[in-house]
């Protein structure tokens, strides 16, 4: 990290359009020095909610690095998002900056997006969203914070410098003020609706025995907010490092869970993708734990809390830590349509039957190819952090599109959901790393 001056030294140098030529007076290179120290003021808030109000930002992490793998994911985003939604991409370097420019410049400001290309000068992943989670604030149109999660020590130098660069943005008045702890919390393992925050039970582990049970409570309603649910098995572990690689609340009463017995089931009955996923999942050797009875119990944990349970097919590699899931999706809330930007990896009986379930719910499904980045760990949702939403129109109500019943039939519990203690799971619980 660059030396720190004294006070709250910021610059910006910030060059002309890239290229007025071609017509794309909306993408701007911006490339932010000097940092100034996180500040140590905070307001009060919650994790910013992922099925509610309209998304106007998102942000990217380019890494010149992975350029064929994520260029499908790109491809498709960039000519599916609302033209409205601002786009600020974070690179590595001026060479990076150049290379993304070349090569999804024109893509990236279809419809007149505004665009914004911010050189850190320091190695990031292309992961934009595990080390910032956004916050906000009492008043919802007040974006409160970002959360930036403690380092692990198995960090990578690219991870590491994605939290960094959360200063960076905010020194440069390009993004939200950096909220620092030594929690560790990973952005995929934080997903909400507008009441509830779910956090994976995994955190307790993680944070073992840094944090008492009884601080680490503490601690996570501080950052997330007080109405907090940690998701587990009957163990108190978690099927998956990330919650939001297998649960996706929609709204307020509805749930999706992973389920890989609907995986198998569709499977049967197309040969020659099962064929296909057979020999993708070549070299796989699970570690004891059946992850779709962690599924299950996960479902039946929701099921517990009142909500409306529906199951989406999931295939896992327990060995390369990848999953084929349907639960890692941007959801964008406009007036009255709903839209889902949902992952597919060209195994058509898996993707249809994703988009059908989700199609039933009243969405409007927006796929995006994640066929080539997936095996890296990660979907759409861990590749797009939105970072800023319009929940002023969050109240809207929403009309649910007449279709045939989901693949797997849902389940629902009459049970008013309470605020839930945290589990007080030893570090010995059901985890993966």
């Amino acid at each position: 990290m660059p030396r720190r001056h004294s006070g709250a030294l910021r610059r910006l140098i910030v060059a002309l359009c890239l290229a007025t030529a071609v017509g794309l007076s909306q993408v701007n290179w911006v490339v932010a020095s000097d940092i100034a120290p996180a500040p140590t003021t905070e307001k009060q808030g919650r994790v910013l909610p992922d099925t509610e109000g309209e998304i106007t930002e998102i942000l990217l992490h380019y890494d010149p690095v992975c350029a064929r793998e994520i260029a499908p994911l790109y491809r498709d985003l960039f000519r599916m998002l609302e033209p409205q939604i601002r786009l600020k991409v974070v690179c590595p370097s001026k060479a990076a900056t150049s290379v993304f420019f070349r090569d999804w410049g024109v893509a990236a400001a279809s419809g007149g997006r505004d665009v914004r290309i911010v050189n850190v000068n320091l190695p990031v992943s292309v992961w934009a969203r595990d080390r910032c989670i956004v916050r906000q604030g009492l008043d919802p149109r007040d974006p409160a914070s970002c959360f930036v999660p403690a380092r692990m020590r198995e960090y990578e130098i690219e991870k590491d410098n994605d939290r960094r660069a959360q200063i960076i943005l905010w020194a440069a008045s390009l993004g939200p003020q950096p909220m620092m702890s030594t929690l560790h919390l990973e952005g995929g393992n934080v997903v909400a609706n507008g009441e509830q925050v779910f956090v994976g039970a995994n955190v307790v582990a993680e944070n073992y025995p840094a944090f008492t049970p009884e601080e680490l409570d503490a601690e996570l309603r501080r950052i997330c907010g007080p109405d907090l649910v940690l998701v587990r098995d009957r163990t108190g572990g978690s099927p998956w490092c990330h919650v939001d690689m297998y649960l996706t609340p929609i709204d307020d009463t509805t749930v999706f869970v992973g389920s890989t017995d609907l995986a198998e089931a569709i499977l049967a009955d197309a040969d020659s993708e099962r064929r296909r996923v057979e020999q993708m999942l070549e070299g796989d050797a699970p570690d004891g734990c059946s992850l779709g009875e962690q599924l299950d119990d996960v479902a039946e944990q929701m099921c517990s809390l009142g909500y409306t349970v529906h199951r989406l097919p999931v295939v896992a590699h327990h060995t390369d830590d990848w999953m084929i899931t349907y639960n890692n999706v941007l959801i964008d809330r406009r007036g009255y349509r709903r839209i889902v930007y949902m992952p597919i990896y060209h195994i058509r009986s898996l993707d249809s039957t994703a988009a059908a379930i989700y199609r039933s719910s009243g969405f409007e499904v927006r796929m995006i190819d994640v066929s080539l980045v997936h095996k890296y760990g990660g979907a759409i949702r861990c590749v797009a952090n939105v970072t800023q939403r319009n929940l002023s129109g969050a109240s809207f109500p929403v009309e649910h599109l007449p279709a045939a019943r989901p693949t797997q039939p849902h389940t629902t519990v009459p049970v008013a959901r309470e605020k839930q203690p945290l589990h007080k799971a030893s570090p010995q619980s059901s985890t993966r790393s």
